[in-house]
């Protein structure tokens, strides 16, 4: 009973945990060149270097801008980035930048380039340059549909005060009222340029969405999103206010308080089938052994 109480308790647990790195690892968008290199060139090795060199350095910095193999021949050099949620720790985001790398490279086999966005990270690689380039087209974008209450006014002071995050760092949340957000912008972006791409990501929320409920803009270098804190916390990735928090720990500890008086009552149920009753204690025949 000791060992079952052990790995239902540690099961649990893992469940726990898998829970939010399956959220953080949830696919957004991806893309590749329709560009490709030969097999087993020399850009294929240098690609494979890369991806793993950013997994390895997502232990270190939520931020890594990279590049493999020299100029000569410059057809081979290849250049990258991984960039972490702003709020995820070292390990989480290591996690989800090794889960990254792994589906970029499933789903952009031979392609010269490829970009891949999960809820908690972003990998992208190219043959060219493009750090430090601020690029503000669409990648991609995601409207609920209109909200029944009056979103307009919460949902402006979050995009206003998203879109100052680059003067802030590059990752910021918002709320107010009933709405909240988050911004980020890739880590090769200055400050200037940062305020710049989340302006036009937010410009691009007020005219592709209205007055969605929820909103996901993502361009190239940044993005913008937003939500009603009505919807249940654990399906608002990115997000974690205080009272949130406090409900998800309450819970968690409910649901180990309710293992363990299941655990209790299946040990006091399996130790009185194995006690013998009264009636038998008092039926048993007696059994004298002596020398014949």
């Amino acid at each position: 009973m000791r060992e079952f109480f052990f790995f239902f308790f540690f099961f649990m647990l893992i469940n726990l945990q898998e829970s939010r790195a399956e959220d953080i690892t949830a696919f957004v968008y991806a893309g590749c060149t329709q560009a490709k290199y030969q097999p087993g060139s020399p850009y294929q090795y240098n690609v494979e270097a890369l991806l793993s060199s950013l997994s390895d350095a997502s232990g270190v910095s939520p931020y890594a801008n990279l590049s493999s193999g020299d100029a000569s021949p410059a057809a081979a050099a290849v250049y990258g980035l991984h960039q972490c949620r702003g709020d995820l720790s070292a390990a989480d985001c290591q996690a989800c930048v090794r889960s990254a790398t792994a589906h970029l490279s499933a789903l952009c086999l031979g392609a010269l380039g490829g970009a891949l966005q999960l809820q908690g990270c972003y990998v992208r690689f190219a043959k060219d340059v493009f750090a430090g380039q601020l690029d503000k087209s669409i990648a991609f974008q995601k409207c609920s549909a209109p909200s029944n209450g009056d979103v307009a006014g919460t949902r402006e002071s979050v995009l206003d005060a998203l879109a100052l995050a680059g003067a802030a760092g590059s990752y910021r949340v918002a709320s107010a009222g009933a709405i909240q957000g988050l911004a980020q912008c890739l880590g090769d972006l200055g400050p200037s340029q940062c305020t710049d791409c989340l302006a036009t990501a937010a410009d691009a929320v007020r005219a592709n969405c209205g007055l969605a409920g929820s909103a996901s803009l993502y361009l190239v270098k940044c993005y913008v999103r937003y939500w009603s804190n009505r919807i249940p916390p654990q399906s608002i990735p990115g997000y974690h206010p205080e009272s949130s928090h406090i409900d998800r720990t309450s819970r968690i500890v409910a649901i180990i308080a309710g293992v363990m008086a299941v655990v209790v009552l299946l040990y006091v149920f399996v130790a009185s089938l194995k006690r013998p009753s009264v009636e038998d204690r008092e039926e048993a025949p007696c059994i004298h052994h002596g020398k014949h």
